[in-house]
């Protein structure tokens, strides 16, 4: 009796695990908005709005990114700050603020930051890149 009750277990437990995860692939991205960013200093680079077109719904993020077209990091709907480790695939959370301070951090600019509208890319959609 009693294996067959550790059996059972067994067969709830194996059930109750989730499947592993599947890349699914690489998922279309879109510019939705872009923004350039100026300091006290002049411009320091842009902003740019983005959405990955994922099958179980939509996922926004702004990329930020300096006067080169480099990528500084990113900031999520929530305000999640991530910063980009350059020459490597890493990022380092840098903690949940305002945009203004977000954008402070990332352009390592002791002023204020703020963003002017530079329009949109009519280009729609572009193929997901490897960060």
């Amino acid at each position: 009796m009693q294996w067959g009750a550790s059996l059972g277990l067994a067969l709830v437990a194996a059930c109750s695990v989730p499947p592993p995860f599947e890349w699914g692939g690489p998922r279309p991205v879109r510019e939705v908005k872009r923004w350039e960013a100026r300091s006290e200093g002049g411009r320091v680079g842009e902003v740019l709005l983005l959405e990955i077109q994922n099958p179980d719904g939509v996922v926004r993020f702004y990329q930020v990114q300096n006067g080169r077209g480099q990528w500084l990091g990113y900031i999520d709907d929530q305000g999640r700050v991530y910063q980009r480790v350059p020459f490597s695939m890493t990022e380092t959370f840098r903690g949940i603020l305002p945009m203004e301070k977000a954008l402070a951090l990332l352009y390592e600019e002791p002023g204020r930051i703020w963003l002017s509208s530079a329009g949109s890319r009519s280009a729609g959609s572009a193929a997901a890149k490897g960060r």
